[in-house]
This record gives C-alpha cells, sequence and structure tokens, in this order.
C-alpha cells in the first residue's frame, strides 16, 4: 500500500546484510554501496509492483528482514514514501534492534488502521473515525477537494493514488467520492446545528425587541396595551424592521448610545450578512449556482465510476 526505503547509516560487520538485502529486495553491490556512502536510499517495498492494496503479509515479511538486517550488523532506518514525494521516518534500527521492532510495530498497526479505513469507503461503511485515520496521510488541500463537488473526485483521487500507489484509479474515484460523501454529512449536521442556535437566539432576540417596541409605542405614543402588544410582536419578527424599531426605543427611552443600540439589535445578522456575501463572492467568480446547492443541501450529479 506505501512505499518503503531504507536509508543506510553505517558499515555492516561482514557480508551477511548484503545477502540479505540481495536475497530479500534484489539489491545489487553497486546499489548496495551507493546506500552505504549515503548517496541513495534502497527501496524495499514498492506495492505498484505487485499490485497489493493492503499487504499485511509483505509488512510481516518486511519487519523480519528489518530484524535480520539488524541483526547482521547493519544500521539503517526505515523511511515511508509521502504524498509530495518526500520521505518520512517510521522506524529507526541505528540505536537497537528493540527499538526498532517496536517503532515498526507502530507503523503496522497504523498501516492496518488505514487499510481497515479504505475497506470501509469502499464497502460504504465509513465513519468519522475512518476520515481522521486518512486525513493525516494526505496534505492539507484535500479538504478543497473534498468540497468541490465538481472536479473533487478526479483531483483527490489523484493525490490518493500518490499516497496508495497500488490501488486503482476506479477504486480512488470510489473511495474519494464516499469521503465528500461523509464530509457533506458531517458539515450538513453542524450546518443544522448552527441553524437551529440560530433561529433560537433570533426568537430570543424576538422577545427583547418586543419588549422595546411595546414600551416605546407605550411610553411614546400612548398606544393602549391591547393594541401594542401584537402590534410590538409582529413588528419584532419582521428582519431588519424589529431590530431597527427597538434601536430607536433604546436610545429614545433609556438613553442608549447609538452603537450600543446597534451592536444589541443586530449582532445576530453577522451569520446571514456572511452568508450572503459569500453568495455574491461565488456569483462574481461564476460560482453561485453551485455555492447555493451547497447552501441549502442540493446534491450534484454522481460522479462516473468508469476505470
Amino acid at each position: 500500500m506505501f512505499v518503503y526505503a531504507i536509508n543506510i547509516s553505517g558499515l555492516p560487520q561482514d557480508d551477511d546484510a548484503f545477502n540479505i538485502m540481495n536475497a530479500e529486495y534484489n539489491t545489487t553491490k553497486a546499489e548496495f554501496e551507493q546506500a552505504i556512502a549515503g548517496r541513495t536510499k534502497i527501496i524495499v517495498a514498492d506495492p505498484s509492483r505487485d499490485g497489493e492494496m493492503f499487504f499485511e503479509r509483505e509488512l510481516k515479511n518486511l519487519g523480519q528482514s528489518f530484524s535480520a538486517l539488524s541483526r547482521a550488523g547493519l544500521f539503517f532506518t526505515v523511511l515511508r514514501k509521502r504524498y509530495n514525494g518526500n520521505y518520512k521516518l517510521v522506524a529507526d534500527f541505528t540505536i537497537s534492534l528493540k527499538v526498532g521492532r517496536k517503532a515498526w510495530r507502530e507503523e503496522r498497526l497504523r498501516v492496518e488502521a488505514a487499510s481497515e479505513s479504505l475497506e470501509s469507503f469502499l464497502c460504504k461503511e465509513a465513519s468519522s473515525e475512518d476520515m481522521e485515520v486518512l486525513r493525516p496521510l494526505f496534505p492539507e488541500s484535500i479538504n478543497t477537494y473534498l468540497q468541490d463537488d465538481e472536479t473533487g473526485v478526479s483531483k483527490g483521487s489523484e493525490i490518493m493514488q500518490t499516497v496508495f500507489p497500488s490501488l486503482k484509479g476506479s477504486d480512488c474515484r470510489r473511495i474519494f467520492h464516499e469521503m465528500q460523501t461523509l464530509h457533506e454529512k458531517r458539515a450538513a449536521k453542524w450546518k443544522s446545528r448552527f441553524g437551529c442556535v440560530w433561529v433560537s437566539a433570533y426568537f430570543i432576540m424576538a422577545v427583547l425587541i418586543t419588549y422595546c417596541i411595546y414600551e416605546w409605542l407605550t411610553g411614546s405614543f400612548s398606544w393602549h396595551g391591547l393594541l401594542a402588544a401584537p402590534s410590538a410582536l409582529i413588528l419584532s419578527i419582521v428582519p431588519v424592521v424589529g431590530s431597527t424599531l427597538a434601536s430607536i426605543a433604546a436610545v429614545k427611552l433609556w438613553g442608549w448610545p447609538i452603537w450600543l443600540a446597534f451592536v444589541t439589535f443586530f449582532w445576530y445578522y453577522i451569520p446571514a450578512v456572511y452568508l450572503v456575501c459569500q453568495l455574491i463572492a461565488a456569483s462574481f467568480r461564476g460560482e453561485g449556482k453551485a455555492a447555493w446547492n451547497k447552501l441549502i443541501g442540493r446534491k450534484s450529479d454522481a460522479y462516473d465510476d468508469d476505470d
């Protein structure tokens, strides 16, 4: 599933280390000497060559060969290739065999967790925990593709194939589509919660605005309470109008500063203003329809799942 390499940092005590490298990884004498000199890394596992998607047996064999190399006197570190072509240190056999084996066991657990999460996405049984397992393996830009309904699947699957070179293109697209679906469900859940909070705040403010308008109508215009109460209630739930009248009432009746009245009775419009600005900005970019569909939760057409 991942590409692994070793970086040699010392001289072996005898030829046993090279014999193991030659037998296990087909390493030539020239490649071994270049690695000893620190000029190159030796690739010890490349699943794109054998097509294994989840190579548990390969990981076990690697661990056994690493132990044998360490016992043969070779000092080395194990590296995993990342999405950007750089290598990440995952096990260090230069200190001691025990330390190296412990680090490699931890790496095996990470790989097994990743393989189980990928299988869950393929079987459409993934959860948010599976997303969190896979997220550290990708660049931060993956979030942009998760939110992109138009080209996100194709671009995201390309990144996935650089992370997991043994995955087929169709599997990458299928997995990434399921990741998008899970991401949208989580976003919709938080959007729904935020909407409930905002509606609650709106009606709580409506109660306060009703009281302010009622006091203003009865105090400044001598309206009868039976007429002022329903009028204040109706005006309070009208967007902008109720807040404006409540601000005037607070300034006129209670002597509030204008800025304090404005902040008190208009603060809960900030999310709505933000969303409107987002839609306007998207319209200028030619993405207004997509932004609106995303806001209301309308799904785009399903992706094409061909090889």
